[in-house]
């Protein structure tokens, strides 16, 4: 804070760096707080909304279960120079339960664009026994004009409101927007859609119940105790569609004219639900609704989408690596997702033959197949062909049609033309095999 002095009465004005806090309200609440320090909501959500969104559409619930799960479909991993801490990192995340709370805190930071994530101690005691994924929708930030944060607080109804350390509770933020202390809602731009869907399913409900009559009977010279009849046997026939309907007097139907109402409804269905999809860039294809796509504009669709995704998993990163770590002991340690376009074992050997043919060292090449998913023991290094194989000519394999290794051979081959020419199938014979590739790695 850095104190200015502007005006010749000796007024003083205080600037902070990270400038004015938005919508910032001080002594609202009767709970003591630090002088010039208030605990903050964010105005501009309704987390019931947002909640009741999520909880009752079926396409925005198909939706962000995908988004989540895309998330942590590939796991995440530890990583540390110390084998030993990374170990002891590893075992502490398993006994926390990191597997069940990671995807919660997703799921409230998607739908919410926050999540706290709580720390409950031994008592008298430094270490951390279990992590609780707080309610959104009930916590509050307390921090002072500029955003300076000094905890949180917990109001639950008419209840006194609970107050949290910052070692005690963590904010994970998703779509940060300029100085605010609470994230931004994915779901927000999507409330008047889903509004808007719920009264169509429910007047498509409405007109189901109370379906509009597809033909008029008129009745000429009929008595009244012919249409007592005819009205009696189009009641039965709504309920048995089977059932024959017998005429007695002078009556005649009409067909009434049939509109498109079913054919609108369905379009403005169908554009809502790419509403959906469109702000939260999910593929149709994940949800299992097909529609005109190609291989390519599908290719483009799921980048898009991965690129969501990763905009959520770095803030993650970030916060559990700066925050959660040092708080559970551990320093130098971070976390990172897994890459989401896992490829092939096949795939994966492929381009380390590449790294180690353009002079990448071992243990770059070793570190890319860790990376990749490859299980390699500890301290797994590339060798050279001459080291594992011996014998091995270089451009030619050392193993026979049966898998045996051939007699030593150091004389190099003379050079073929015309019909002795080397054939593609002999350079590929030649040339190293997976199963060579794959030893080198042992």
């Amino acid at each position: 804070m850095k104190i200015i002095d502007e005006y010749e009465d000796n007024d003083t004005i205080s600037r902070a760096s990270q400038g004015w806090l938005k919508h910032w309200v001080g002594g609202t609440y009767n709970t003591p707080v630090p002088k010039g320090v208030a605990s903050q909501i964010p105005i501009e959500k309704n987390f019931d909304t947002l909640f009741a969104m999520y909880e009752a559409d079926g396409t925005l619930f198909a939706t962000i279960n995908t988004f989540v799960n895309k998330t942590v479909s590939n796991g995440y991993r530890v990583e540390s120079k110390n084998k030993q801490l990374l170990d002891r990192v590893n075992k502490r995340l398993d006994d926390l339960g990191f597997e069940i709370v990671l995807p919660n805190l997703l799921r409230n930071m998607i739908v919410y664009g926050d999540a706290f994530l709580e720390l409950e101690y031994r008592p008298q005691s430094e270490e951390v026994i279990k992590l609780h994924v707080l309610e959104t929708t009930e916590m509050e930030v307390i921090s002072d004009e500029h955003g300076e944060v000094y905890g949180y607080r917990q109001r639950k109804g008419g209840k006194d409101p609970v107050d949290f350390t910052l070692d005690e509770v963590i904010h994970f933020k998703w779509l940060e927007f300029g100085g605010r202390l609470f994230g931004m809602s994915q779901l927000k731009p999507l409330t008047n859609t889903i509004k808007t869907k719920f009264f169509a399913e429910s007047y498509n409900k409405t007109k189901f119940q109370n379906y509009s009559p597809r033909v008029a009977w008129m009745a000429k010279n009929a008595s009244m105790d012919q249409m007592k009849d005819l009205i009696s046997m189009l009641k039965a026939a709504k309920h048995e569609p089977h059932k024959d309907i017998v005429i007695q007097g002078d009556i005649d139907f009409k067909p009434l004219i049939e509109t498109n109402d079913d054919t609108n409804f369905i379009k403005l269905l169908e554009y809502l639900r790419t509403q959906i999809l469109m702000t939260t860039q999910v593929p149709p294809i994940m949800l299992g609704l097909p529609d005109n796509s190609n291989r390519s504009n599908s290719d483009v669709q799921m980048r898009a989408f991965e690129s969501n995704v990763k905009s959520l998993q770095r803030p993650v990163s970030f916060t559990i690596t700066k925050k959660l770590f040092p708080l559970l002991g551990y320093n130098n340690v971070q976390f990172v997702f897994n890459p989401l376009d896992k490829r092939n074992e096949k795939d994966d050997l492929e381009i380390a033959e590449k790294l180690a043919a353009i002079g990448f060292d071992d243990e770059t090449i070793v570190d890319f197949l860790k990376r990749a998913g490859l299980e390699l023991r500890e301290g797994a290094k590339i060798k050279t062909p001459e080291e594992k194989m011996p014998g091995l000519v270089p451009g030619k394999t050392n193993l026979d049609k049966a898998g045996r290794p051939k007699a030593r051979d150091d004389k190099p081959e003379d050079m073929k033309t015309g019909r002795e020419a080397s054939t593609r199938e002999d350079q590929l014979a030649r040339s190293m095999t997976w199963d060579d590739v794959t030893r080198l790695l042992r």
